[in-house]
């Protein structure tokens, strides 16, 4: 009797092992990067039309990096992110591939001639 409890014991001990390891293979990272050691661009700096805006900054996460959204666009809404209805405010999406727990990233991202001036985000 006491040998049949011993394999229930082991069947159990095992299914066990196995949910936990099965568990550990769909954690999901809740642990943010971190975007640190920005050198460019500066709050508040002023950029003109036709120029490039250079962005340096390092990411790191805890786990893997990804990809990095360089998302520009007017702020003239009232910084609400709303649409904005002139056709001449300036908008970008940059997306840039990361790898590795902490890369530097650099990206020239030219300005239109035509774009208007005013404050964006």
């Amino acid at each position: 009797m006491n040998l049949k409890y011993s394999y229930i014991g082991a069947i159990i001990l095992c299914l066990s092992a196995w949910s936990l390891g099965s568990c550990k293979k769909n954690e999901v990272d809740e642990t943010r990067p971190v975007i640190s050691e920005i050198t460019e661009p500066l709050m508040n700096d002023t950029f003109l039309s036709g120029s490039e805006l250079h962005v340096d900054l390092k990411v790191s996460d805890n786990d893997e990096l990804s990809q990095l959204k360089i998302d520009i666009h007017s702020a003239e809404d009232g910084h609400s992110h709303g649409k904005v209805d002139a056709s001449s405010y300036w908008e970008t999406v940059v997306i840039v591939d990361l790898s590795g727990k902490e890369q530097l990233v650099h990206e020239d991202i030219a300005i239109p001639a035509d774009a208007a001036s005013g404050t964006y985000h």
